[in-house]
């Protein structure tokens, strides 16, 4: 059952988010083909946890995760937007910005901020519907410290007026960062559409007239009203000992008054009789489909059957969604649906994108596939499918200590963490009927909410009443061709299946293990690593190769992100939907990386499935289908998500800036190509740059997860031993491969330091760099830290252009490093007047760094910082085998996972001057800037 933990986040959302970025392969034989594989028993994260309840009313509670080098403290206080009246939307998203603004100890803004990044931890705070969450991640060593700042934070908001004023500019900013996202602003004008009397039919940030009333005297009754210990839920997850976690909240949080909650909701909504339609426009590339449909609360006994439903429509390729709408006709380039369930109402949403000509087929064809379903049911291998994605969804909710805090508070907060069991087993109970009578129930035509979202030029094709009668004729017509849908059987696979059953056993069998890596050398060439994670029932694997973005021209720029999509798209041996089926009945889905010295493959799964899911890998990567039409079906899908980048202002501003910076050399083109590049792209050409490319000489091969290195060595070698292609061979070292005889070196030298693009958007969006060093050199360290020292939550450079000036929203600061090149960049989002002056006080405050540099107190906490989220990042299978995959692809030594660490304790405050000097002290060489308007792209209201 779907729970907004955090703003977009789900339970199983990191599942739900690798299957929708993903899309196919692993083999194991559905219930039309066989029975399906046993499950292995798996520990629930409610194992071990301890509730506990202070005399004032306050929750706690903790569960111990022995092996965890990290631990996440929750409080989730159980109060939102739903809860606001209209006179003060907004408010509670306010009192979450100034919770970490300021105490009576810590009176300035960022010194809360500044003493969780001294302990190594991470921060933030999102405020949904029906609550509102704090959150902090931190070593396990530094649990206590931490406690003790959110407990103060939580207990003695100082709402300091002056702050109020410069954090008010802030969220302001952020509203309208949120007017020029074409999904958020889209899904809540169709929430609007779909409720006539609900709160949520309201633009939940605020608009800036009902902001501009709110004072800091109507923060203080809010939150003596509402942040009470009754309505409050402390959780705790990580290496800790509950009796001791036990003490430390008594100590801190027992003082709390217990005071007098005023807490009321708003109205309910009435059932919905008729169709909804509207049609908006706005400065776009895309066209984006937002469908809505009346849902029940949480603890409905619907849930469960709602929730398989989404997964059978909108997750993963293999959905029926995804099926129709992107791989049959070609009419969008992402779907998906989604359950919501809150206090008092839910929603079953469904979303997609698509080239504006495209949009009227999407929406036909999407209630056209609804109707398929209600007339033949779900089949059993979708039943089988969704439940093993489920099942493996509760899995991965092991594997990181955050996800489990947040879920366990979102369960108790609607009753009791305890459901969180309960509810998984109601989904596996969940039966076809259960599936379709949903379906009937809440699914009607006359319920649906339907928001297109479009670029001007696009008017609206018809009223609500003529939309709904269209429908209604084209249902008429489409069920005169339905049949029911067709398996397309299993396919054999590279290893027979009785083999894979002895992997299985053998994996099944292994003898306890501690954590360790270990690094094997191929036969064909390429290397393996295996790291040995017994800490969850999972695992991660990845097949990875040198080259791709970096050897592209602009004249096939594209070519790397298009080829990943066919290789992942049907094989030799499985037909698209064989592929997509296969790999989704385990539970997983066949994803891809595109960076700009590397790419690959990789799966993720129970690590019990680990032969199957290698069958797939191995499959997709030595035996794809360059077929013609799967060339011109994926270019057709590639063309509108290139220029889609242009809805986004961060990834359009980047795309900028390195085009100027690196001009021609790959590293200058664009993430997801040149449209021009790909418009002279054909089969041969995809073909013969999978050949020059996908060689087992250059290939790094990660496993990470409860998998021992004995018996996984000798399966990877059983899959890939007899790969030989048989011709001039690439050079196996990353030393001699990336080399500027074989590659392009950069050459930066831009005739004008800036370029800018103007668009119909509420904000300007700025990025700012400076060449640097590429990844193997001896500054990349103190570069680093710079970048720590000024960026971000407790940042220099975020203090001054935010918290001191209210200049921008968002600043962030990064150093990037390619094997060829780097560059330290500074990103601000901020309004469009503002715009000179942020440029300007960017290039004074870098230039600064290397004439007044950094204090010992900023390089210690910078330094407690990036070691710090170095061990929090490492949680996953995934994380590890992404970094694992990294040294390796780069010719460093795999020590180097361990030994980062401690080149970031190494540096030194001259280090900084000196980098500072040499590579900062100048304007900056480029800088690109999307600006905004006055006015604004969207309007809430």
């Amino acid at each position: 059952m779907h729970r907004l933990s955090l703003p977009g986040i789900t339970r199983g959302a990191l599942l739900f988010a690798f299957l929708s970025a993903c899309g196919q392969g692993a083999v194991a034989p559905s219930s039309e083909g066989g029975a399906m594989p046993a499950t292995p028993d798996l520990q629930s994260i409610t194992a071990g946890v301890v509730r506990h309840e202070l005399d004032n009313g306050l929750t706690l509670l903790v569960r111990p995760v022995p092996t965890a080098g990290a631990t996440a403290l929750v409080t989730r206080v159980k109060t939102g937007y739903f809860h606001e009246p209209d006179e003060l939307t907004g408010i509670s998203h306010v009192v979450e910005h100034m919770f970490f603004n300021g105490t009576p100890t810590r009176p300035d803004p960022e010194q809360i901020s500044r003493e969780i990044k001294s302990l190594g931890g991470m921060l933030n705070a999102a405020t949904a519907y029906d609550h509102t969450t704090y959150y902090t991640v931190v070593p396990t060593r530094n649990w206590r410290a931490a406690m003790q700042i959110q407990a103060d934070a939580l207990q003695n908001p100082l709402f300091d007026g002056a702050v109020l004023e410069k954090e008010m500019g802030a969220i302001k900013q952020e509203a309208r960062r949120k007017l020029d996202s074409p999904m958020a602003y889209g899904r809540e004008k169709m929430f609007a559409l779909a409720h006539e009397k609900h709160r949520i039919r309201r633009w939940r940030i605020g608009t800036e007239d009902v902001l501009d009333g709110i004072d800091r005297d109507a923060l203080v009754r809010w939150y003596e009203d509402h942040y009470r210990p009754s309505n409050t839920i402390l959780t705790v997850a990580g290496d800790v000992d509950p009796q001791e976690v036990i003490s430390a909240v008594e100590q801190l949080y027992g003082g709390m008054e217990v005071g007098h909650l005023r807490q009321r909701g708003g109205p309910g909504e009435g059932r919905q009789e008729e169709l909804r339609y509207e049609r908006i426009n706005g400065e776009l590339r895309r066209a984006y489909l937002f469908v809505g449909f009346h849902g029940p609360g949480v603890g409905h006994d619907d849930n469960a059957a709602l929730d398989v439903l989404a997964t059978i429509l909108g997750t993963g390729r293999a959905g029926r969604l995804s099926q129709r709408l992107r791989d049959d006709l070609g009419a969008v380039t992402g779907v998906s649906a989604s359950s919501w369930q809150y206090e008092d109402m839910g929603l079953f949403e469904i979303t997609a994108s698509c080239d504006p000509l495209n949009l009227e087929m999407s929406t036909r064809e999407l209630f056209v596939e609804l109707e398929r379903l209600r007339h033949f049911g779900p089949t059993e291998g979708e039943m089988a499918r969704a439940r093993k994605i489920l099942i493996t969804g509760q899995a991965f909710d092991l594997e990181e200590v955050l996800g489990q805090a947040n879920t366990l508070a979102a369960y108790e907060a609607d009753g009791s963490y305890l459901d969180y069991d309960r509810e998984n087993s109601e989904l596996l109970a969940v039966t076809a009927d259960d599936v379709s009578e949903v379906l009937d129930r809440y699914l009607q035509a006359d319920q649906a909410s339907v928001l297109e979202y479009v670029p001007w030029g696009f008017k609206s094709p018809a009223t609500a009443a003529e939309m709904r009668a269209h429908i209604d004729g084209i249902l008429v017509a489409a069920a005169r061709d339905f049949g029911p849908p067709v398996s397309p059987g299993q396919a054999p696979g590279l290893m027979p299946a009785a083999e894979r059953d002895q992997w299985q056993q053998k994996i099944q069998a292994a003898a306890p293990y501690s954590a360790g890596v270990h690094s094997f050398d191929l036969p064909t060439g390429g290397s393996l690593v295996v790291h040995e994670n017994p800490t969850a029932p999972t695992c991660t694997a990845g097949v990875w190769f040198r080259g791709g973005r970096i050897t592209e021209l602009s004249s096939n720029s594209g070519i790397t992100q298009l080829l990943v999509r066919v290789m992942t798209r049907e094989t030799l041996n499985r037909s698209q939907e064989q592929l997509a089926r296969e790999i989704e009945a385990l539970g997983s889905g066949l994803g891809f990386s595109v960076q700009d010295d590397w790419f690959g493959f990789h799966v993720a799964g129970l690590a019990t499935e680990l032969p199957n899911l290698l069958d797939i890998l191995t499959d997709a990567v030595r035996s794809p289908s360059i077929s013609e039409d799967a060339v011109v079906d994926e270019l057709r899908l590639r063309k509108p998500a290139v220029q889609g980048v242009e809805d986004q202002s961060a990834a359009y501003t980047m795309d900028l800036t390195r085009g100027l910076l690196y001009g021609e050399h790959p590293y200058g083109l664009p993430m997801q190509g040149l449209l021009t590049g790909l418009l002279g792209l054909n089969r041969e050409l995809v073909e013969e740059f999978y050949f020059d490319q996908v060689r087992p000489e250059s290939m790094v091969i990660v496993v990470s997860g409860n998998v021992k290195a004995d018996v996984v060595a000798p399966l990877v070698t059983a899959f890939f031993e007899d790969w030989d292609l048989g011709y001039l061979p690439l050079p196996g070292e990353a030393a001699a491969y990336y080399t500027t005889e074989r590659l392009r070196e950069p050459v930066i030298s831009p005739a004008d330091p800036m370029r800018m693009a103007e668009r119909l958007r509420s904000q300007s969006t700025i990025v700012a760099s400076w060449p640097t060093v590429p990844r193997l050199h001896e500054d990349r360290a103190a570069l680093t830290v710079l970048a720590e020292i000024t960026g971000g939550m407790g940042g220099t450079f975020f203090e001054e252009i935010r918290t001191r000036r209210g200049l921008a929203y968002q600043v962030s600061t990064f150093n990037s490093n390619r094997m060829l090149a780097g560059e330290f960049s500074v990103f601000v989002a901020c309004t469009p007047d503002s715009t000179a002056a942020v440029q300007e006080l960017v290039m004074r405050l870098t230039r600064a760094l290397a004439h007044e540099p950094p204090g010992a107190e900023q390089l210690a906490r910078a330094k407690a910082s990036l070691t710090g989220s170095w061990e929090i990042g490492g949680q996953t299978n995934a994380a590890r085998a992404r970094r694992l995959a990294t040294l390796e692809l780069a010719g460093q030594p795999l020590s180097d996972i361990d030994e980062w660490p401690a080149r970031i304790e190494a540096v030194t405050l001259e280090d900084l001057q000196r980098v500072a000097a040499k590579w900062l002290d100048r304007d900056p060489v480029a800088t690109g800037v999307l600006m905004g308007n006055s006015g604004a792209s969207a309007d809430p209201r």
